[in-house]
């Protein structure tokens, strides 16, 4: 879940505002266009003063993609569209057409912050996720310091994720794939050092897979049923065993009830209480006296075992 609603302050503007700043803005930008060979003719007498409303804008003439490329056949590569020269520009991309687009180095050049943001792609998510392993990582000293933060990645969306954006057309891409597309854009030795030592997932007792969050404040957490953990004497850890995981028990109902970083010393203490209270609200299930040495299971009923 993204740890904040909205991209920025403009998203948040009451209807009023938003209409004042966009007739703040549109003059200038037309004001601006005028002054480009390309766009010279095509908005000769337009008074840049009077566009200062949406409605006002769609009364302009529209550029097509076919007038596009003629005129960039006969001013290449931008046709005069561009307020800087081709030299100015990190990189022409060719679309089909062929239609020629400057592209930069700069931050979110393509405007597709707000968009990603919308489809659920920013603080919050895999991307964070991903950085706060090798966070945890670093911290443990199983990385040295790699550099990399959310700056970063945005600085360099252009290596990593924008590949994967052009493969997938219009299609949103998944947060699999997001997650995928950044690490495989990583060094060899942080690819390893994540997939070994800040896995996705841990292995219960029970034979259940239960998913590592790394963005809880107690994380590494793992969350399953009290019973999943059943036999395990050992407390889990990650990075080459210098990080506890938190272990949440849940109950039967799939509430938090109990926990812990250290499940040995738990069994023997906490569990008994929990234990007690358990057997209270749900005497069908099973609270052993050693929970250490029981057999672990997804949670059945004493009936179903």
């Amino acid at each position: 879940m993204l740890t904040k609603p909205h991209f920025d302050d403009l998203e948040t503007r009451s209807a009023d505002q938003r209409a004042a700043d966009l007739a703040q803005a549109l003059p200038q930008q037309i004001a601006r266009a005028q002054g480009l060979p390309g766009y010279g003719d095509t908005l000769k007498g337009v008074d840049a003063s009077q566009i200062t409303s949406a409605a006002a804008l769609a009364d302009l003439p529209v550029l097509r993609k076919s007038e596009l490329g003629k005129a960039q056949a006969g001013q290449p590569p931008f046709g005069g569209f561009t307020t800087k020269p081709v030299t100015e520009f990190s990189h022409v991309f060719q679309s089909p057409g062929p239609i020629y687009e400057p592209s930069s180095n700069d931050p979110d050049w393509w405007r597709m912050g707000r968009f990603l943001h919308a489809a659920g792609i920013g603080a919050g998510d895999v991307v964070r996720e991903t950085l706060a392993r090798i966070a945890m990582l670093e911290t443990a000293g199983c990385l040295d310091e790699t550099g990399w933060n959310a700056e970063k990645l945005v600085e360099t969306a252009s290596d990593w994720l924008f590949p994967l954006l052009k493969r997938k057309g219009a299609q949103v891409p998944t947060p699999h794939a997001v997650r995928e597309a950044l690490i495989a854009s990583l060094d060899w030795q942080v690819q390893d050092a994540l997939r070994k030592e800040a896995p996705l997932s841990l292995s219960l007792p029970s034979g259940q897979t239960a998913q590592v969050d790394y963005l809880d404040d107690r994380a590494p957490l793992v969350s399953a049923r009290a019973q999943a953990f059943y036999g395990l004497s050992t407390h889990p850890t990650l990075a080459s065993g210098r990080v506890p995981v938190t272990v949440e028990m849940l109950s039967p109902g799939m509430k938090p009830v109990a926990t812990t970083q250290d499940l040995g010393r738990f069994w023997g203490a906490g569990y008994l209480d929990m234990a007690k209270d358990m057997r209270g609200r749900y005497p069908k299930h099973d609270w052993p006296a050693d929970p250490a040495s029981a057999k672990a299971h997804e949670g059945r009923t004493k009936k179903r075992l």
